[in-house]
């Protein structure tokens, strides 16, 4: 299978039902358990992922898959899906409803579809190539606010910047911004994407964090990359690099401030990217 339309379908297929499953668990108790790099993980993140697998397995045998909670699965048909069945875990435990699952499908090492859905708001935002960026069926752009002291910047946590020596220089740009919200994971992507932000950084992420975001923010006329302006990272997906690392980075924007984000960092020479 390799229409886009056919895979974008596939996509919104399979994020309904992890929506399904994720609302299953949605203000239940659970049980929190850690994984080796000390984030949290539950039994509806491992759920929605097996959801997703299962439900695109059951389309197209060929098809790889990347996934934080279960790794790689590798392919037959050149058709790859990358998925994070709970971005914001540590949202979604503490019953705060700015989580959501990411997938992106790459084709031949591509990516070529994009999604975020976010299953406590009822909100999705998808996108393929050279067919646009669309919000609840609505098209998606980002803003034309080409001067940071009218725009908006969003990060995850303060904290891990300055852990990772990155405190200095995010503080400097947070002060070029008129306005700076802690609306991080994949809420605060959703956010640029839909033209209500215009900046996003993160300076740790992993492949799955980040995977529909080279199209979306193409698709929605914003730019995304790492720190240092490259997309190195979305090799990882169809080689045996390493998916996870504490050294990748991620800035996603409406374009017109992309340069001005990555210039803050330029000086420091930032952790290197993939």
């Amino acid at each position: 299978m390799s229409d886009l339309s056919d895979l974008l379908r596939l996509a919104q297929g399979a994020a309904d039902a992890a929506r399904a499953e994720i609302l299953r668990h949605w203000r239940s108790s659970l049980q929190v358990e850690f994984k080796a790099d000390n984030t949290p993980v539950t039994v509806a993140d491992r759920n929605a992922e097996e959801t997703i697998r299962a439900y695109l397995r059951g389309r197209d045998s060929g098809f790889g898959f990347v996934g934080e909670e279960f790794g790689r699965e590798k392919g037959k048909n050149g058709v790859v899906w990358v998925m994070d069945p709970i971005d914001g875990t540590k949202s979604f435990v503490r019953r705060v409803p700015l989580f959501g699952t990411l997938l992106a499908c790459f084709r031949d090492g591509r990516p070529v579809v994009g999604l975020i859905d976010l299953p406590a708001l009822g909100r999705r935002v998808w996108a393929s190539a050279g067919a646009g960026a669309f919000v609840d069926g609505e098209p998606a752009r980002v803003s034309s606010v080409d001067d940071p002291a009218k725009g908006c910047l969003l990060s995850g946590t303060v904290n891990t910047f300055e852990t990772a020596g990155l405190g200095e220089e995010f503080h400097s740009l947070r002060r070029q911004f008129g306005l700076y919200r802690g609306w991080g994971d994949c809420f605060g992507y959703f956010q640029v994407a839909c033209g209500q932000a215009e900046a996003m950084v993160d300076p740790v992420v992993s492949i799955w964090d980040v995977a529909p975001f080279a199209v979306l923010f193409q698709e929605a006329g914003g730019r995304f990359s790492d720190l240092k302006g490259s997309l190195r990272m979305l090799g990882t997906v169809d080689s045996d690099a390493p998916l996870s690392s504490d050294d990748c980075t991620a800035v996603a924007t409406n374009g017109l401030l992309h340069d001005r984000v990555l210039e803050a960092f330029a000086g420091r020479n930032p952790p290197k990217t993939c």
